[in-house]
């Protein structure tokens, strides 16, 4: 994975998505900070992030992520 292109951020996004249907949450929290850190205004690794954070039991951590995704797409029906 190219960490620097901005489509790096989808990639780890999907990686993130497919470690955690495979319940390797640890593994998918460190796919997905990547999402966010790649590319800071794609609201959906911000949302990804929440995600794994939630199944991770870290609620606080995800309704941040979820208020950044929002933040960064607040038009977007999934994030509201």
């Amino acid at each position: 994975i190219d960490g620097t292109s901005k489509n790096s951020a989808k990639v780890y996004s999907n990686l993130a998505a497919a470690l955690c249907k495979i319940a390797k949450y640890d593994d998918a929290h460190e796919a997905a900070k990547m999402s966010p850190k790649v590319d800071p205004t794609w609201a959906k690794g911000h949302w990804r992030l929440g995600v794994v954070l939630e199944l991770q039991k870290d609620f606080l951590s995800a309704f941040i992520c979820y208020e950044n995704a929002v933040e960064h797409a607040p038009g977007e029906a999934i994030f509201q």
